[in-house]
């Protein structure tokens, strides 16, 4: 799994040299700041996450690069306890946007730091990393949908429900409350 920033970067860095050509040529010094900020966001923008999962050793590696900080972990894939799709529940369409996250005993690590859309996508990843790891796979949405009720994200959770289960409203409701109130006698 990788993921990575560098069009953003790249973007910026073409409008501030373009603005610079500009001040540069028409010899006007105010476009300078504008392409300064231009250059200071494609750095502040500019990060990789690359996830690599060894079947043979049975570890997990993710390196983070970002702007002037490089990170590494491993994990065993015996620490792994499971993979969550994590909703943002900021977005206007149909599908929430997601990211992928794993769980052990000493909390969760992401695998992205930005969210994208396409849950599908994020169902099949998670199939896929669950497999690799040996584990049972649980279904996706409603690990989602029990992790947004946890969080006291009930609209989250009805939605997903909605576009995901081809749910009615009120079906949707009755089952997140049915689900709260599971949840809350096993705490």
């Amino acid at each position: 799994m990788y993921e990575q920033t560098v069009w953003i970067s790249v973007v910026c860095v073409l409008a501030a040299m373009v603005m610079l050509y500009q001040s540069w040529a028409s010899h006007r010094w105010g476009g300078l700041v504008s392409a300064g900020f231009f250059a200071l966001f494609a750095l502040i923008s500019l990060r990789t996450s690359r996830a690599q999962f060894d079947k043979h050793a049975r570890v997990a590696t993710l390196d983070k690069m970002r702007i002037f900080k490089r990170s590494s972990f491993r994990l065993l894939f015996d620490e792994i306890s499971d993979v969550v799709i994590e909703t943002d529940g900021l977005g206007d369409g149909p599908a929430p946007s997601c990211r992928l996250s794993l769980q052990t005993n000493d909390g969760s690590r992401l695998l992205t730091d930005g969210y994208s859309s396409g849950y599908g996508n994020y169902v099949v990843m998670r199939f896929a990393i669950l497999e690799t790891l040996g584990r049972p796979v649980s279904d996706a949405v409603d690990q989602s949908l029990r992790e947004l009720i946890r969080s006291r994200r009930t609209i989250d959770a009805i939605s997903l429900l909605r576009s995901q289960k081809n749910m009615d409203l009120t079906a949707a409701r009755e089952r997140v409350v049915q689900l709260r109130r599971e949840l809350a006698r096993k705490d």
